[in-house]
């Protein structure tokens, strides 16, 4: 039996009724930290790094293929039915999971998630092109990682309404750095699953 979700990094904290944390992209399972935290008080908590991302090894997977593999997880960490949180992305392979494996979700909470083809714009078929939005999405995730975080001492220089908007319009330190850390390996993950965003909303909108 291939054992895929033994592959998946999880971080698993506190006691009581399974919550499952499922990440956007690009991300890790360390964006939900201070949400994880609070639920821990009073539930059993799983946050996996999604395939790509993060210390799990997978290569990347399209949305279902994320779905059947936390299918997995809940099934071998004996945590099911769970509340499947999903935000972005990760909205869309939760939606997929409590399709699929409706007696795997007790109840699905969706974060800024994809949903329909109406939360797919014009940028995001860009970006799923051969050789351009290969191009785009290295310099945006460039940009996030690496470049918007240097513009935030210099909200000390401006007006208090300045500054407060642009430390609004920036990048979560803690998610800057998780981008830049992982290199071209969010890279490739980033734009594969954007190729699986393109092609697989229809599924998740008739879900």
């Amino acid at each position: 039996m291939d054992r895929r979700w033994e592959r998946l990094h999880v971080a698993e904290q506190g006691q009581g009724p399974p919550v499952l944390l499922v990440h956007g992209q690009p991300g890790v399972g360390a964006d939900w930290d201070l949400v994880a935290d609070r639920l821990a008080r009073d539930h059993r908590v799983l946050v996996p790094d999604r395939p790509g991302y993060g210390a799990s090894t997978p290569e990347p997977l399209g949305m279902a293929e994320n779905s059947e593999l936390l299918a997995e997880l809940l099934v071998a960490k004996g945590s099911a039915p769970a509340t499947v949180v999903g935000h972005s992305y990760g909205g869309g392979v939760s939606v997929l999971l409590a399709h699929r494996h409706p007696e795997l979700v007790r109840g699905l909470v969706l974060v800024g998630s994809v949903g329909n083809e109406a939360s797919v714009n014009g940028f995001d078929h860009v970006l799923a092109l051969p050789v351009l939005g290969e191009v785009l999405s290295a310099l945006g995730l460039m940009t996030v990682g690496r470049v918007l975080p240097r513009l935030r001492p210099f909200a000390n220089l401006l007006p208090d309404t300045a500054a407060t908007r642009l430390r609004a319009s920036l990048p979560d330190p803690r998610y800057a750095a998780g981008v830049s850390r992982q290199g071209l390996r969010v890279y490739r993950a980033f734009v594969a699953e954007q190729r699986s965003l393109i092609a697989e909303v229809g599924d998740v909108e008739r879900a």
